[in-house]
């Protein structure tokens, strides 16, 4: 049956709905608004649940309930190893991050259902979006002077900066004259906020992005996007522009020192102290701002941390090994079938900006920001619904020509 509104009766409302919700979502997730985009996400929640069992495509026995399944396996079984490493049932803040989480990609499956020619309505919905992101965050700094935006870290900000400069580089090719000039403005902007916040994680994740992307380009491409590097990198650092040359130079002398090295370092000598069973399931997942203080140096400063600024000591820390290996698994997962659904030539455009901003994403993250943080999940939880939707245009495409 041909997906159409007129087909979804009273439903196509809730689908509005849901994309409205979705969008104001994810603007005030990025603005740091976190009260509203906590509301906004219980309404996600509660919105998705009633897609789900209403359905007129009976999604609730669909190939999706299965990739669902996949999604809400991992939460579940970290869920279920928290309380046994911590002896007892509790809600704690990273559940309530992967539940909204779980919400997002089913909501982004949803939202990428609609007819292509509807789809293209929501380019202009975008980009007054992006607007409106842009503009207050300039207000926010030039007009109320507060340093990082309307964002409380300028990692925060930074991140926000990043992904939708890889969002409007996707659109640019089904854009018309105006909302290229339009797009131009936004990007130089979101290319100055950031410049000033000295991000270097951020900068890490936006090159670490364009190496994926070059990976599935043309020689022709790789070598524009190349030379634009060369020449982009060379003006920063001729210029100093935002101290850009500083950051880098003073990073390449003082790696060794850096604060997160030494951070690693005692997370290691704490992780050392593990006995047998938190090796293998971990500690939980809101012990480790008040263990890590016992073997941080910068405690003694009067500088507490909420993370190691490193996915792989932190999930060892808080799953053991287990839960490790089955984050890493997942995510893993996420890259073969993102790899899969390229190669089958399935929009091909998109599946190549869900791998950039992935790659970007983890990058930036997993060195600045803790594992169950809302960036980065909700990141995640953008691609794999994404991925969810193009998977299900891939299996109709070859039905059809079965």
């Amino acid at each position: 049956m041909k997906f159409s509104p007129r087909r979804l009766g009273t439903v196509w409302s809730w689908q509005a709905a849901l994309h409205g919700i979705l969008g104001t979502t994810f603007l005030l997730f990025f603005l740091g608004a976190s009260e509203a985009y906590r509301a906004l996400g219980y309404c996600l929640v509660i919105v998705a649940l009633y897609l789900w069992f209403k359905s007129p495509y009976k999604l609730m026995f669909s190939r999706l309930s299965l990739d669902m399944m996949f999604v809400v396996t991992l939460p579940i079984a970290l869920i279920l190893m928290h309380m046994m490493a911590v002896g007892e049932i509790e809600f704690v803040k990273p559940m309530r991050h992967m539940m909204i989480a779980v919400a997002f990609a089913y909501a982004m499956y949803l939202s990428l259902k609609i007819p292509h020619s509807e789809q293209s309505h929501y380019l202009g919905y975008m980009l007054g979006v992006v607007f409106l992101y842009v503009a207050l965050q300039m207000m926010w700094i030039y007009g109320i002077h507060h340093k990082f935006g309307t964002t409380k870290n300028p990692h925060y900000l930074a991140q926000g900066c990043m992904l939708l400069l890889l969002l409007l580089g996707y659109c640019w090719h089904i854009m018309k004259t105006y909302q290229k000039w339009l797009t131009g403005a936004l990007s130089l902007c979101l290319f100055w906020l950031l410049i000033i916040t000295l991000s270097r994680p951020a900068w890490i994740g936006f090159v670490v992005g364009l190496a994926v992307m070059l990976v599935f380009l043309s020689f022709r491409q790789k070598m524009i996007l190349a030379s634009s590097f060369i020449l982009v990198s060379t003006f920063l650092f001729y210029t100093n522009l935002g101290h850009f040359a500083d950051r880098v130079c003073d990073l390449y002398l003082n790696v060794s020192t850096e604060e997160r090295v030494l951070i690693w370092h005692n997370m290691w000598q704490m992780l050392s102290a593990n006995s047998p069973s938190e090796w293998i399931i971990g500690q939980g997942m809101s012990q480790f701002s008040e263990h890590f203080k016992s073997y941080s140096e910068y405690h003694l400063r009067g500088v507490d941390f909420n993370s190691p600024h490193n996915f792989i000591l932190e999930l060892l820390y808080m799953h053991g090994a287990l839960g490790l290996l089955l984050c890493l698994g997942f995510i893993l997962t996420i890259y073969i079938k993102l790899v899969r659904l390229y190669r089958l030539q399935v929009e091909q455009r998109l599946t190549l900006l869900m791998l950039v901003m992935l790659s970007a994403n983890i990058a930036f993250t997993s060195i600045t920001l803790p594992f169950y943080t809302a960036y980065n999940l909700n990141i995640i939880a953008i691609v794999v619904g994404v991925m969810f939707a193009l998977n299900d245009r891939a299996e109709r495409v070859q039905s059809h020509h079965v």
